[in-house]
């Protein structure tokens, strides 16, 4: 355990992009490894980047989980639009079927 390499709880949080806080509870919570120096805590570096690449993981599954709801809303509103065109021509072909029939009662 080399721990000259080892990094402190700020530049730990600034390379994963979160908190100071935040480093802290994924230390108590077993995610980080590190250890309590004379000079503060500081982080196993491969802890921080095993954090990262978890972290990562997860933002392309959330961005994959939130693009297939974008493609499922986006074919729903398709087929609406699609039934709403049919539902117009629809109407489109009873008023002119109305029309007829008002022209044929005059008449």
């Amino acid at each position: 355990m080399e721990i000259l390499h080892w990094l402190t709880v700020p530049t730990a949080a600034k390379r994963l992009g979160i908190s100071n806080m935040s480093t802290y509870r994924a230390i108590e919570a077993g995610r980080m490894r590190a250890v309590e120096t004379p000079l503060g805590i500081l982080v196993d570096p491969a802890s921080v980047e095993q954090q990262a690449t978890w972290r990562a993981r997860r933002a392309r599954l959330e961005r994959t989980e939130r693009d297939y709801e974008w493609r499922q809303d986006k074919a729903e509103m398709r087929e609406l639009i699609r039934v709403a065109a049919i539902c117009d021509l629809e109407l489109q072909r009873i008023h002119r079927l109305a029309a007829r029939l008002e022209k044929h009662e005059v008449a």
